[in-house]
């Protein structure tokens, strides 16, 4: 696009807007974006062989659905890279991944949304 027809920068919304609780959420189109890239990821880590791989792509796939709100899928996520992780025998990945289920699945439990700005439920 030509750049008078672009537009200045301070003209259009911004993706992330914070709600009145003070927690960070992608509007509609990025957020299919986000989820999207993020599943592209995991797929991409599916074709190879390391398990390592396959947990990093599952581990970033939770931390982006948690961002996103849903947290109940973002948990199921968070233990297949913990899995990922223990098959490789990585415990600082398999621990990592550990901790953030347990603390998305009490986020979702508690039905707490997650604050974006600290990576960490409210």
């Amino acid at each position: 696009q030509p750049v008078g027809e672009r537009g200045r920068a301070d003209e259009h919304e911004h993706p992330l807007r914070v709600d009145e609780f003070g927690v960070a959420a992608l509007h509609v189109p990025q957020r299919h974006l986000a989820r999207g890239c993020a599943r592209l990821a995991v797929a991409a880590a599916d074709e190879t062989d390391s398990p390592l791989v396959r947990g990093t792509a599952a581990l970033d796939r939770a931390r982006a659905l948690h961002a996103l709100g849903e947290t109940a899928e973002a948990a199921r996520e968070a233990r297949t890279a913990r899995e990922h992780f223990a098959a490789k025998g990585h415990r600082p990945g398999a621990d990592r991944a550990s901790a953030f289920a347990e603390e998305t699945t009490a986020t979702a439990r508690d039905g707490k949304r997650p604050d974006a700005r600290e990576g960490r439920s409210r």
